[in-house]
């Protein structure tokens, strides 16, 4: 089965208009302020010019109703530049997930135990980035991924630079994101 996601994560990839060359930043999450969309969409902001390889992709639904929710105007202006996409709802995260480059989760909403954003990506061995809040303890720093301080989407930017500059090293968080969740999650 896993050549059969190998091959519809190829499909997947081609479908979206992604390059086989293109690294994609995953942030699977509501579009609730406190996901941290605003240091997500700055962050493509940052790196768009110097790092057109890097694209950044946004997956959740809307959050309306809630008066944290992010407006469909603020997404809107993103998704008209080339390095960012907003996918709404989808139900087929593994492919989404295979296809990711690295995911990135900088929420200060604060929820507990560890949120799907994170351990999914790092069950299929992604290394991920988030921010210091109690969902940072699914992330080890240094470790299986990098911590970023709060609402900070310079630090964000800066963090994703690291690990997609580092081939070596986003290897290396992946394989300890799957080990830490094989060990610490049934």
């Amino acid at each position: 089965t896993s050549g059969m996601i190998l091959i519809k994560s190829d499909n997947l990839k081609n479908k979206l208009g992604y390059k086989a060359e293109d690294k994609i930043i995953i942030l699977v999450a509501r579009m609730s302020w406190a996901k941290g969309i605003k240091q997500f969409c700055e962050s493509s902001d940052l790196l768009r010019k110097r790092y057109p390889e890097v694209k950044f992709l946004m997956v959740g639904q809307d959050d309306s109703g809630s008066p944290d929710s992010v407006p469909e105007s603020y997404i809107k202006r993103y998704e008209n530049y080339e390095n960012f996409k907003h996918l709404g709802y989808r139900i087929d995260m593994k492919e989404l997930y295979s296809i990711s480059y690295l995911a990135v989760f900088p929420s200060y909403y604060r929820e507990g135990g560890w949120p799907r954003g994170l351990t999914e990506p790092m069950a299929m061995g992604k290394p991920v980035i988030t921010s210091d809040n109690k969902c940072s303890a699914a992330v080890i720093d240094g470790y299986n991924g990098l911590i970023v301080p709060v609402k900070d989407s310079i630090a964000l930017a800066n963090s994703i630079k690291k690990i997609v500059n580092d081939e070596t090293l986003a290897e290396k968080f992946g394989q300890r994101s799957r080990e830490k969740t094989l060990k610490d999650l049934d």
